[in-house]
């Protein structure tokens, strides 16, 4: 087993070798060369301030009254309880997410990882079971050829030792980018189901091959995406899980748009 592990790290080092000399390293913001996001480009990701967010749908300025969680006749139902997301959807950070998903550059999912982690309260990490993440349709797993989220998510797992669950599959619906919030809804109602019966989870240990399976039934989960518009994603997704048997989801994303 010691001998596997060896020769799949000097594969994956030859692997990385190999990518920077075929697609060396550009920083998404300003294309400078050796890096994915200079110092200066980093210093002006528009970071949302935790003080001033909404604690239950993560928009950027909602900590007294949430325009984006509440109507005219109190809170919005949700499915999840909380929320957190490093970047509003502008800018670089745009730009980060549209190079990760559009223009193939995996390496960025470490990066997203990282910076959902910098701003999730540390006692999420205590309280979750699990991690599971918003899977990408088979229609769009072929354009790409990869499934984003799947990427950070395993990234997020080996960081923080949480086990990850691939239990949500993806149906097709239509592009959500050019949709209303009641359009995102109806769009969404029927696009999530659960993988199979019994959720497949990966611990830390995967790269020896360690594999388990569980049910999430009485399970919290930390629920990742990219990009949260109008938390209708988040929201049909985080039901199929309550439905499920979680007993509590939270959501983070890299970017919030508002």
């Amino acid at each position: 087993m010691i001998e596997n592990q060896k020769l799949e790290t000097h594969l994956i080092s030859l692997s990385n070798t190999l990518m920077e000399l075929l697609w060396p390293l550009r920083c998404v913001g300003c294309d400078k060369l050796g890096e994915l996001l200079c110092e200066h480009c980093d210093d002006d990701l528009p970071r949302i301030d935790s003080q001033n967010r909404c604690k239950r749908c993560g928009a950027p300025y909602g900590c007294i009254v949430c325009t984006e969680c509440s109507g005219t006749k109190g809170p919005l139902p949700l499915s999840y309880t909380m929320s957190v997301s490093p970047f509003e959807f502008c800018d670089a950070a745009a730009r980060l997410t549209v190079i990760y998903k559009d223009q193939h550059e995996q390496r960025l999912a470490t990066l997203c990882a990282l910076a959902i982690l910098e701003v999730m309260p540390k006692d999420w990490i205590q309280w979750a079971d699990l991690v599971c993440y918003i899977p990408a349709d088979r229609r769009a797993i072929r354009k790409r050829g990869f499934c984003h989220m799947r990427l950070v998510a395993e990234e997020f797992s080996r960081l923080t030792g949480l086990m990850l669950t691939h239990v949500l599959q993806k149906e097709t619906v239509r592009d959500q980018r050019s949709l209303n919030r009641s359009e995102r809804a109806e769009n969404l109602a029927r696009a999530f189901r659960l993988a199979d019966t019994s959720a497949r989870v990966m611990t830390n240990e995967k790269i020896n091959g360690i594999k388990d399976t569980t049910d999430i039934s009485g399970k919290n989960i930390i629920l990742l995406d990219d990009v949260c518009t109008t938390t209708a994603t988040l929201n049909i997704a985080g039901e199929v899980l309550l439905t499920a048997g979680a007993i509590e989801v939270r959501a983070a994303t890299v970017c919030r748009v508002y």
